[in-house]
């Protein structure tokens, strides 16, 4: 299975006005099991307020992205998830900022039922 990139606004909308929400420390989740696609998807979100400089905030993207694509094979097909990083991050290195988000994306998967 791979992971798809939820890239259209009607695909976020529909995940973030029917989806169930998760909240952790810095990071909100929205899944929803969705009957259309047989790949799971998965969007990030992350404003300008809470990260202003664009390295940064793609460098999030990547690490969600990553993360993601390690865990492909233990996240069940057909499942859209939006992640929207709703706290300002402490100034860590990039390892150590890494380990964190990977560490609290793993625990709401598993809280919201996403993972096999």
């Amino acid at each position: 299975m791979k992971i798809k990139h939820l890239l259209k606004k009607a695909d976020f909308n529909s995940v973030l006005a029917g989806g169930k929400k998760l909240r952790g420390e810095k990071i909100e989740f929205y899944i929803q099991k969705s009957q259309n696609t047989k790949d799971a998807c998965v969007g990030v979100i992350i404003s300008k307020k809470i990260e202003p400089t664009a390295v940064r905030r793609n460098l999030l993207k990547r690490i969600v992205y990553g993360h993601y694509r390690d865990l492909q094979e233990d996240i069940k097909p057909e499942i859209k998830t939006i992640i929207k990083f709703y706290k300002k991050l402490p100034k860590l290195t990039r390892k150590e900022l890494s380990i964190a988000i990977r560490e609290e994306i793993s625990k709401l998967l598993n809280e919201g039922g996403a993972i096999k």
